[in-house]
């Protein structure tokens, strides 16, 4: 077992994460998690409303319906919103995967 502090001999030493840089990356996953999950609750909202409507379903199933949708279409649209963070090119740096030694 190794020391992770330690790089091995021919590693690039691991760079320290600073907080600015912390923030940055939350803030992103943040606002985007958030006004993705608006927006996509919103317009599933509406169209199981209407299909809810239209198909004559009573108001308690259209519920249960639209929110257990909302809730996997939140949880979906925050892994993108992941996604995203780990792509974006920030003002004075970048994310990079890289396999352990």
């Amino acid at each position: 077992m190794t020391d992770r502090a330690s790089p091995l001999p021919g590693q690039p030493s691991a760079v320290a994460v600073p907080w600015v840089s912390v923030v940055k990356i939350w803030w992103l996953m943040t606002w985007r998690a958030t006004l993705g999950s608006i927006l996509t609750g919103a317009i599933v909202g509406v169209i199981v409303g209407v299909i809810g409507l239209i198909s004559g379903w009573p108001a308690s199933t259209r519920t249960i319906v639209t929110l257990s949708l909302g809730a996997i279409i939140g949880v979906a649209w925050h892994v993108v919103a992941v996604r995203m963070a780990l792509d974006k090119r920030y003002s004075d740096f970048h994310l990079t995967i890289a396999p352990l030694p």
